[in-house]
């Protein structure tokens, strides 16, 4: 529906998408919809690339105390009309029922401290309870996060959130732990034990 829509920015604020860029190629015309947007500034263009920027608020984290269930994206369109994308949690799973009461009231209620220990474990400081949204680098997966030993709620199908306490917590990427670091461990003995073999029969 991008030939509809002027706000195209305020739609994936809560991806954490500051820039877009347009790779002009074969079929590069069918995002002129791009360029027609209230919320992008172009800030630069040349032969190959368009880049814009969004000029709406982004996070790399923030706390919400409100979640709207959906039924799908279409539906997103029509209720996130006019609102702060960045002040719901939205899931979609029409049939959901979360627990949004025991919170205070308002939109966004905090943006948390997040600091990255590695590619698998994340550092919070939360000063709020409610429901925490990550929006996670291109390059890292979605699915396998988790705090506490449960697994996310996925925003927009997305982004992974959490159900969370005001403090510090600590969200990881449990397949690392429970199948990759073993299978590392496992490469680095057998490496070390060939090694050595090979230096006693050398």
């Amino acid at each position: 529906k991008g030939e509809s829509r002027q706000d195209f920015g305020r739609l994936i604020a809560p991806l954490n998408a500051k820039y877009i860029v347009l790779f002009k190629s074969a079929d590069y015309d069918t995002y002129g919809f791009l360029y027609k947007q209230n919320d992008l500034e172009l800030v630069f263009e040349g032969k190959t690339i368009a880049l814009f920027r969004n000029t709406h608020p982004t996070a790399r984290a923030y706390l919400v105390n409100s979640v709207v269930p959906l039924k799908d994206l279409e539906e997103y369109l029509q209720v996130s009309e006019g609102q702060n994308t960045l002040e719901h949690l939205y899931v979609l799973d029409s049939n959901a029922k979360y627990d949004s009461k025991s919170f205070s009231s308002g939109g966004v209620l905090a943006q948390p401290s997040v600091t990255e220990r590695s590619l698998v474990s994340l550092s919070i400081e939360t000063p709020d309870k409610g429901y925490l949204v990550l929006t996670l680098p291109q390059h890292t997966v979605r699915e396998g996060w988790e705090y506490q030993g449960k697994s996310p709620i996925f925003n927009l199908g997305m982004m992974p959130a959490f159900q969370v306490s005001q403090g510090s917590l600590s969200i990881t990427l449990s397949p690392f732990y429970r199948l990759h670091a073993p299978l590392y461990a496992l490469a680095v003995v057998s490496l070390a034990l060939t090694a050595l073999i090979y230096w006693r029969w050398r």
